[in-house]
Protein backbone atom coordinates (compact mmCIF):
# COMPACT_ATOMS: atom_id res chain seq x y z
CA UNK A 1 0.00 0.00 0.00
CA UNK A 2 1.58 3.79 -0.89
CA UNK A 3 2.49 5.35 1.78
CA UNK A 4 -0.29 8.34 1.94
CA UNK A 5 1.05 12.25 2.20
CA UNK A 6 0.12 14.05 5.91
CA UNK A 7 -2.64 16.54 4.96
CA UNK A 8 -0.27 19.37 6.37
CA UNK A 9 2.62 18.74 3.73
CA UNK A 10 0.07 18.24 0.87
CA UNK A 11 -1.74 22.35 1.91
CA UNK A 12 2.01 23.65 1.89
CA UNK A 13 2.63 21.61 -1.89
CA UNK A 14 -0.64 23.32 -2.76
CA UNK A 15 0.01 26.71 -2.10
CA UNK A 16 3.38 26.55 -3.01
CA UNK A 17 2.51 24.97 -6.61
CA UNK A 18 -0.09 27.67 -6.87
CA UNK A 19 1.96 30.75 -5.91
CA UNK A 20 4.88 29.71 -7.41
CA UNK A 21 3.50 29.50 -11.09
CA UNK A 22 2.34 33.40 -10.93
CA UNK A 23 5.51 34.20 -9.92
CA UNK A 24 7.45 32.53 -12.47
CA UNK A 25 5.07 33.91 -14.47
CA UNK A 26 5.28 37.60 -13.98
CA UNK A 27 9.29 36.88 -13.56
CA UNK A 28 9.30 35.84 -17.05
CA UNK A 29 6.61 38.27 -18.61
CA UNK A 30 8.92 41.01 -16.79
CA UNK A 31 12.28 39.71 -18.55
CA UNK A 32 9.93 39.58 -21.81
CA UNK A 33 8.95 43.27 -21.33
CA UNK A 34 12.43 44.35 -20.85
CA UNK A 35 13.92 42.66 -23.70
CA UNK A 36 10.93 43.91 -25.78
CA UNK A 37 11.76 47.82 -24.19
CA UNK A 38 15.26 47.62 -24.95
CA UNK A 39 14.52 46.86 -28.47
CA UNK A 40 12.03 49.88 -28.58
CA UNK A 41 14.50 51.90 -27.30
CA UNK A 42 17.01 51.39 -30.06
CA UNK A 43 14.23 51.31 -32.61
CA UNK A 44 13.49 54.85 -31.00
CA UNK A 45 17.50 55.79 -31.72
CA UNK A 46 17.40 54.49 -34.87
CA UNK A 47 14.50 56.76 -36.01
CA UNK A 48 16.03 60.04 -34.68
CA UNK A 49 19.20 59.28 -36.04
CA UNK A 50 17.83 58.62 -39.37
CA UNK A 51 15.32 61.70 -39.17
CA UNK A 52 18.73 64.22 -38.00
CA UNK A 53 20.52 62.47 -40.56
CA UNK A 54 17.69 63.55 -43.57
CA UNK A 55 17.54 66.68 -41.90
CA UNK A 56 21.11 67.48 -42.34
CA UNK A 57 21.66 66.40 -45.31
CA UNK A 58 18.82 67.40 -48.32
CA UNK A 59 21.01 66.28 -51.29
CA UNK A 60 23.26 63.12 -50.86
CA UNK A 61 24.39 61.24 -52.80
CA UNK A 62 23.66 57.21 -53.19
CA UNK A 63 25.69 55.33 -50.84
CA UNK A 64 27.04 53.79 -47.31
CA UNK A 65 27.08 56.48 -44.82
CA UNK A 66 28.15 56.60 -41.39
CA UNK A 67 26.70 59.34 -38.71
CA UNK A 68 25.98 58.75 -34.54
CA UNK A 69 27.63 55.12 -34.77
CA UNK A 70 24.92 54.07 -36.77
CA UNK A 71 25.66 53.11 -41.21
CA UNK A 72 23.12 54.86 -43.51
CA UNK A 73 22.74 53.63 -46.81
CA UNK A 74 20.11 54.86 -49.30
CA UNK A 75 19.86 51.87 -51.25
CA UNK A 76 19.48 48.07 -49.83
CA UNK A 77 21.98 46.90 -51.91
CA UNK A 78 24.97 49.15 -50.27
CA UNK A 79 24.32 47.66 -47.10
CA UNK A 80 27.38 44.89 -46.49
CA UNK A 81 26.45 41.09 -48.27
CA UNK A 82 26.24 39.41 -44.84
CA UNK A 83 23.65 41.45 -43.85
CA UNK A 84 21.93 41.02 -47.25
CA UNK A 85 22.17 37.33 -47.48
CA UNK A 86 20.39 37.33 -43.66
CA UNK A 87 17.55 39.70 -44.55
CA UNK A 88 16.73 39.36 -48.74
CA UNK A 89 13.76 42.24 -48.35
CA UNK A 90 13.79 44.59 -44.92
CA UNK A 91 10.25 45.61 -43.99
CA UNK A 92 9.85 48.98 -43.68
CA UNK A 93 9.41 50.19 -39.82
CA UNK A 94 10.28 46.28 -38.62
CA UNK A 95 13.70 46.46 -36.46
CA UNK A 96 16.18 43.08 -36.96
CA UNK A 97 18.41 41.64 -34.56
CA UNK A 98 21.54 39.57 -36.28
CA UNK A 99 23.95 37.97 -34.02
CA UNK A 100 26.63 35.75 -34.73
CA UNK A 101 25.99 31.85 -33.44
CA UNK A 102 28.60 31.60 -31.38
CA UNK A 103 27.74 27.97 -29.83
CA UNK A 104 25.44 26.52 -27.18
CA UNK A 105 26.72 27.72 -24.04
CA UNK A 106 28.65 30.52 -25.83
CA UNK A 107 27.18 34.04 -25.75
CA UNK A 108 27.39 36.09 -29.02
CA UNK A 109 30.08 38.74 -29.02
CA UNK A 110 27.63 41.93 -30.62
CA UNK A 111 24.25 42.08 -32.13
CA UNK A 112 23.61 44.06 -35.27
CA UNK A 113 20.53 45.81 -35.47
CA UNK A 114 18.88 46.80 -38.52
CA UNK A 115 15.74 49.00 -39.56
CA UNK A 116 13.99 50.28 -42.82
CA UNK A 117 13.06 53.96 -42.68
CA UNK A 118 10.77 56.02 -45.07
CA UNK A 119 11.53 59.94 -44.17
CA UNK A 120 10.05 62.15 -46.35
CA UNK A 121 9.27 60.09 -49.54
CA UNK A 122 13.01 58.74 -48.70
CA UNK A 123 14.19 55.64 -48.04
CA UNK A 124 16.92 54.77 -45.12
CA UNK A 125 18.50 51.32 -44.35
CA UNK A 126 20.44 51.74 -41.38
CA UNK A 127 22.57 49.44 -38.82
CA UNK A 128 24.13 49.71 -36.12
CA UNK A 129 26.61 46.89 -34.08
CA UNK A 130 26.22 46.99 -29.95
CA UNK A 131 28.26 44.73 -28.26
CA UNK A 132 26.87 42.13 -26.10
CA UNK A 133 27.51 43.42 -23.15
CA UNK A 134 25.85 46.32 -23.87
CA UNK A 135 22.61 44.56 -24.24
CA UNK A 136 23.25 42.43 -21.80
CA UNK A 137 24.16 44.27 -19.13
CA UNK A 138 20.44 45.77 -18.76
CA UNK A 139 19.03 42.23 -19.37
CA UNK A 140 21.26 40.82 -16.44
CA UNK A 141 20.33 43.72 -13.68
CA UNK A 142 16.37 43.26 -14.53
CA UNK A 143 17.02 39.79 -13.97
CA UNK A 144 18.87 40.25 -10.90
CA UNK A 145 16.31 42.37 -9.47
CA UNK A 146 13.94 39.79 -10.91
CA UNK A 147 15.38 36.32 -9.21
CA UNK A 148 15.21 38.63 -5.90
CA UNK A 149 12.12 39.48 -5.64
CA UNK A 150 11.40 36.17 -6.73
CA UNK A 151 13.46 34.83 -3.96
CA UNK A 152 11.79 37.32 -1.31
CA UNK A 153 8.46 36.50 -2.33
CA UNK A 154 8.75 32.38 -2.25
CA UNK A 155 10.45 33.04 1.47
CA UNK A 156 7.44 34.84 2.60
CA UNK A 157 5.95 32.62 0.57
CA UNK A 158 7.13 29.55 2.82
CA UNK A 159 7.02 31.83 6.03
CA UNK A 160 3.13 32.41 5.84
CA UNK A 161 2.80 28.73 4.77
CA UNK A 162 4.33 27.29 7.53
CA UNK A 163 2.55 30.05 10.18
CA UNK A 164 -0.54 29.36 8.15
CA UNK A 165 -0.32 25.65 8.33
CA UNK A 166 0.55 25.80 12.44
CA UNK A 167 -2.63 27.93 12.75
CA UNK A 168 -4.33 25.00 10.96
CA UNK A 169 -2.89 22.41 12.09
CA UNK A 170 -2.67 23.19 15.88
CA UNK A 171 -6.44 22.82 16.44
CA UNK A 172 -6.58 19.64 14.22
CA UNK A 173 -4.32 18.09 16.51
CA UNK A 174 -5.71 19.03 20.01
CA UNK A 175 -9.11 17.77 18.13
CA UNK A 176 -7.52 14.48 18.05
CA UNK A 177 -5.82 14.75 20.83
CA UNK A 178 -8.99 15.31 23.01
CA UNK A 179 -11.47 12.97 20.47
CA UNK A 180 -8.92 10.05 22.54
CA UNK A 181 -8.74 11.18 25.94
CA UNK A 182 -11.39 10.71 28.90
CA UNK A 183 -12.55 14.26 28.62
CA UNK A 184 -14.81 13.46 25.67
CA UNK A 185 -16.45 10.70 27.28
CA UNK A 186 -17.32 13.30 30.06
CA UNK A 187 -20.74 15.51 29.13
CA UNK A 188 -20.10 17.25 32.28
CA UNK A 189 -17.12 18.56 31.05
CA UNK A 190 -17.72 21.46 28.19
CA UNK A 191 -16.05 20.83 24.36
CA UNK A 192 -12.59 22.96 24.32
CA UNK A 193 -12.30 25.83 21.55
CA UNK A 194 -10.88 24.33 18.81
CA UNK A 195 -10.74 28.17 17.03
CA UNK A 196 -12.82 27.17 14.25
CA UNK A 197 -16.53 26.75 13.85
CA UNK A 198 -16.03 23.78 11.44
CA UNK A 199 -13.53 22.22 14.24
CA UNK A 200 -15.91 22.82 17.43
CA UNK A 201 -19.21 21.33 15.43
CA UNK A 202 -16.64 18.38 14.14
CA UNK A 203 -16.03 18.23 17.94
CA UNK A 204 -19.80 18.14 19.02
CA UNK A 205 -20.64 15.11 16.74
CA UNK A 206 -17.22 13.43 17.66
CA UNK A 207 -18.64 13.89 21.54
CA UNK A 208 -22.08 13.07 20.77
CA UNK A 209 -20.88 10.16 18.70
CA UNK A 210 -19.40 8.88 21.50
CA UNK A 211 -21.54 9.21 24.35
CA UNK A 212 -23.79 7.74 22.15
CA UNK A 213 -21.55 4.47 21.19
CA UNK A 214 -21.10 4.41 25.37
CA UNK A 215 -24.97 4.39 26.18
CA UNK A 216 -25.16 1.49 24.02
CA UNK A 217 -22.19 -0.29 25.20
CA UNK A 218 -23.87 0.52 29.03
CA UNK A 219 -27.44 -0.68 27.74
CA UNK A 220 -25.93 -3.70 26.41
CA UNK A 221 -24.09 -4.12 29.75
CA UNK A 222 -26.77 -3.73 31.89
CA UNK A 223 -28.95 -5.77 29.87
CA UNK A 224 -26.33 -8.36 29.95
CA UNK A 225 -26.04 -8.07 33.82
CA UNK A 226 -29.59 -7.94 34.74
CA UNK A 227 -30.13 -10.87 32.65
CA UNK A 228 -27.65 -12.94 34.17
CA UNK A 229 -28.97 -12.41 37.59
CA UNK A 230 -32.57 -12.23 36.87
CA UNK A 231 -32.29 -15.57 34.89
CA UNK A 232 -30.76 -17.53 37.66
CA UNK A 233 -34.12 -18.25 39.90
CA UNK A 234 -36.25 -19.38 36.37
CA UNK A 235 -33.12 -21.68 35.35
CA UNK A 236 -32.99 -22.95 38.58
CA UNK A 237 -36.92 -23.72 38.59
CA UNK A 238 -36.54 -25.35 35.41
CA UNK A 239 -33.61 -27.09 36.41
CA UNK A 240 -35.20 -28.44 39.73
CA UNK A 241 -38.69 -29.35 38.13
CA UNK A 242 -36.99 -31.63 35.20
CA UNK A 243 -34.30 -33.17 37.91
CA UNK A 244 -37.50 -33.72 39.76
CA UNK A 245 -40.01 -35.37 36.61
CA UNK A 246 -36.54 -37.35 35.92
CA UNK A 247 -36.38 -39.19 39.20
CA UNK A 248 -40.30 -40.71 39.11
CA UNK A 249 -39.30 -41.68 35.63
CA UNK A 250 -36.98 -43.51 36.40
CA UNK A 251 -38.64 -45.02 39.66
CA UNK A 252 -41.43 -45.41 38.15
CA UNK A 253 -43.83 -43.69 40.34
CA UNK A 254 -46.57 -41.98 39.16
CA UNK A 255 -47.50 -39.23 40.74
CA UNK A 256 -50.08 -36.49 39.30
CA UNK A 257 -50.00 -34.30 42.18
CA UNK A 258 -46.11 -33.92 42.30
CA UNK A 259 -45.93 -33.95 38.43
CA UNK A 260 -48.46 -31.46 38.12
CA UNK A 261 -46.72 -28.94 40.01
CA UNK A 262 -43.40 -29.51 38.80
CA UNK A 263 -45.29 -28.90 35.47
CA UNK A 264 -46.48 -25.60 37.07
CA UNK A 265 -43.43 -24.71 38.07
CA UNK A 266 -41.82 -25.19 34.58
CA UNK A 267 -44.71 -23.15 33.00
CA UNK A 268 -44.39 -20.00 35.30
CA UNK A 269 -40.18 -20.84 34.91
CA UNK A 270 -40.82 -20.22 31.43
CA UNK A 271 -43.47 -17.47 31.32
CA UNK A 272 -40.70 -15.41 34.24
CA UNK A 273 -37.84 -15.68 31.68
CA UNK A 274 -40.63 -14.17 28.28
CA UNK A 275 -41.31 -11.55 30.63
CA UNK A 276 -37.84 -10.82 32.09
CA UNK A 277 -35.99 -10.94 28.64
CA UNK A 278 -38.68 -8.56 26.87
CA UNK A 279 -38.49 -5.90 29.69
CA UNK A 280 -34.77 -5.78 30.01
CA UNK A 281 -34.37 -5.60 26.27
CA UNK A 282 -36.88 -2.77 26.26
CA UNK A 283 -35.01 -1.54 29.24
CA UNK A 284 -31.85 -1.73 27.20
CA UNK A 285 -32.97 -0.30 24.07
CA UNK A 286 -34.91 2.59 25.59
CA UNK A 287 -37.63 2.85 23.09
CA UNK A 288 -39.95 5.36 22.73
CA UNK A 289 -42.58 2.51 22.51
CA UNK A 290 -44.08 1.32 25.81
CA UNK A 291 -43.79 -1.93 26.92
CA UNK A 292 -47.28 -4.23 27.11
CA UNK A 293 -49.76 -3.56 29.83
CA UNK A 294 -51.54 -6.26 30.72
CA UNK A 295 -53.71 -7.33 33.55
CA UNK A 296 -52.28 -9.70 36.85
CA UNK A 297 -53.70 -10.72 40.38
CA UNK A 298 -50.91 -9.50 42.90
CA UNK A 299 -52.01 -11.93 45.32
CA UNK A 300 -51.08 -14.65 43.22
CA UNK A 301 -47.77 -13.24 41.91
CA UNK A 302 -46.93 -12.88 45.01
CA UNK A 303 -47.61 -16.50 46.42
CA UNK A 304 -45.83 -17.96 43.13
CA UNK A 305 -42.64 -15.92 43.66
CA UNK A 306 -42.71 -17.34 47.54
CA UNK A 307 -43.20 -20.55 45.90
CA UNK A 308 -40.64 -20.45 43.68
CA UNK A 309 -37.97 -19.09 46.63
CA UNK A 310 -39.01 -21.60 49.32
CA UNK A 311 -38.09 -24.46 46.56
CA UNK A 312 -34.79 -22.38 46.07
CA UNK A 313 -34.04 -21.52 49.41
CA UNK A 314 -35.38 -24.88 50.60
CA UNK A 315 -31.86 -26.00 52.32
CA UNK A 316 -32.17 -23.18 54.84
CA UNK A 317 -33.56 -22.85 58.29
CA UNK A 318 -36.09 -20.17 57.37
CA UNK A 319 -39.76 -19.47 58.42
CA UNK A 320 -41.84 -17.40 56.37
CA UNK A 321 -45.54 -15.75 56.76
CA UNK A 322 -47.38 -14.70 54.01
CA UNK A 323 -50.44 -12.11 53.80
CA UNK A 324 -52.51 -12.10 50.63
CA UNK A 325 -55.38 -10.59 49.35
CA UNK A 326 -56.94 -10.89 45.82
CA UNK A 327 -56.01 -7.22 43.65
CA UNK A 328 -56.18 -7.16 40.52
CA UNK A 329 -53.71 -4.57 38.55
CA UNK A 330 -53.59 -3.57 34.79
CA UNK A 331 -49.97 -2.55 34.52
CA UNK A 332 -46.44 -3.22 33.09
CA UNK A 333 -46.58 -7.42 34.00
CA UNK A 334 -43.16 -8.13 33.11
CA UNK A 335 -41.70 -5.53 35.16
CA UNK A 336 -44.45 -6.08 38.24
CA UNK A 337 -42.85 -9.77 37.90
CA UNK A 338 -39.52 -8.91 38.14
CA UNK A 339 -39.84 -6.19 41.02
CA UNK A 340 -42.36 -8.28 43.19
CA UNK A 341 -39.54 -11.09 42.46
CA UNK A 342 -36.62 -9.11 43.37
CA UNK A 343 -38.01 -7.99 46.59
CA UNK A 344 -38.97 -11.23 47.72
CA UNK A 345 -36.01 -13.18 46.72
CA UNK A 346 -34.01 -10.74 48.16
CA UNK A 347 -35.25 -11.54 51.15
CA UNK A 348 -34.49 -15.30 51.12
CA UNK A 349 -31.45 -14.56 49.66
CA UNK A 350 -30.15 -12.37 52.68
CA UNK A 351 -31.66 -14.56 55.14
CA UNK A 352 -29.58 -17.32 56.23
CA UNK A 353 -32.40 -18.72 59.26
CA UNK A 354 -35.49 -17.04 60.99
CA UNK A 355 -38.65 -15.88 59.94
CA UNK A 356 -39.39 -13.55 56.62
CA UNK A 357 -43.07 -11.47 56.86
CA UNK A 358 -44.45 -11.04 53.41
CA UNK A 359 -47.74 -8.99 53.50
CA UNK A 360 -49.57 -8.16 50.58
CA UNK A 361 -52.56 -5.56 50.52
CA UNK A 362 -54.45 -3.81 47.59
CA UNK A 363 -51.55 -2.60 45.63
CA UNK A 364 -48.90 -2.51 48.30
CA UNK A 365 -46.17 -5.06 49.09
CA UNK A 366 -44.56 -5.15 52.74
CA UNK A 367 -41.29 -7.46 52.79
CA UNK A 368 -39.60 -7.77 56.35
CA UNK A 369 -36.42 -9.96 57.10
CA UNK A 370 -33.65 -10.53 59.33
CA UNK A 371 -29.89 -9.43 58.10
CA UNK A 372 -27.88 -12.40 58.18
CA UNK A 373 -24.23 -11.68 58.88
CA UNK A 374 -21.40 -12.99 57.22
CA UNK A 375 -23.70 -14.07 54.24
CA UNK A 376 -21.62 -15.59 51.61
CA UNK A 377 -24.01 -14.94 48.51
CA UNK A 378 -22.68 -11.52 49.57
CA UNK A 379 -20.10 -12.42 47.50
CA UNK A 380 -21.40 -13.82 44.36
CA UNK A 381 -21.20 -12.06 41.43
CA UNK A 382 -24.88 -10.48 41.04
CA UNK A 383 -25.35 -9.74 44.68
CA UNK A 384 -27.51 -6.62 45.12
CA UNK A 385 -28.21 -6.38 41.44
CA UNK A 386 -32.01 -7.22 42.16
CA UNK A 387 -32.38 -4.02 44.15
CA UNK A 388 -30.63 -1.72 41.63
CA UNK A 389 -33.02 -2.51 39.04
CA UNK A 390 -36.15 -2.88 41.24
CA UNK A 391 -35.22 0.84 42.22
CA UNK A 392 -34.73 1.92 38.44
CA UNK A 393 -37.99 -0.13 36.97
CA UNK A 394 -40.06 1.25 39.77
CA UNK A 395 -38.94 5.16 39.46
CA UNK A 396 -39.12 4.43 35.65
CA UNK A 397 -43.12 3.69 36.21
CA UNK A 398 -43.38 5.71 38.90
CA UNK A 399 -43.98 3.26 41.50
CA UNK A 400 -42.77 3.62 45.15
CA UNK A 401 -40.24 1.39 46.45
CA UNK A 402 -38.44 2.39 49.90
CA UNK A 403 -35.52 0.13 51.37
CA UNK A 404 -34.58 0.49 54.71
CA UNK A 405 -32.45 -1.65 57.05
CA UNK A 406 -32.76 -1.06 61.15
CA UNK A 407 -31.91 -2.76 64.01
CA UNK A 408 -30.84 -5.88 62.32
CA UNK A 409 -33.80 -6.19 59.91
CA UNK A 410 -34.51 -5.11 56.61
CA UNK A 411 -37.87 -3.70 54.90
CA UNK A 412 -38.99 -3.33 51.86
CA UNK A 413 -41.87 -1.49 50.89
CA UNK A 414 -43.64 -1.48 46.92
CA UNK A 415 -46.82 0.59 46.12
CA UNK A 416 -47.74 0.43 42.55
CA UNK A 417 -49.80 3.03 41.00
CA UNK A 418 -53.30 2.00 39.17
CA UNK A 419 -53.25 5.33 37.84
CA UNK A 420 -49.43 5.16 36.48
CA UNK A 421 -50.59 2.06 34.68
CA UNK A 422 -48.68 3.98 31.94
CA UNK A 423 -44.56 4.95 31.94
CA UNK A 424 -44.13 8.00 33.80
CA UNK A 425 -42.85 11.04 31.41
Amino acid sequence: MPKKIRLSWFLIGSILGISLLPIAGYAILSLVFVEKGLDAVMEANLKHTALEFAARHKDIQDGLHIWREAEIATRWEFMPAEIREQIPVPQAGKLYQLSKDEGWLSAPREITFVLHLLVDGRRFYLRQISSYDEVDLPLRETLSVVLLMSLVSIFALLVFSHRLMKKVTRPMSALSQWAISPEAHNRALPIPDFCYPELNDLALRIRSNLLSERKAVEHERLFLKYSSHELRTPISVVRASTECLSKMLEKGRRDPAREQRALQRLDRASSTMINVVETLLWLSRNPDDKPQIATLDLEKLVRNVVADAVQHYRHRQVEYVVETQAFPLTLQAGAAEIVVGNIIRNAFQHTLKGVIHIKQQGAALEVTNFIAQGNPEEKSVGFGLGLELTRRLSARFGWRFVSRKYCGRNRAYLEFCAETAEEKP
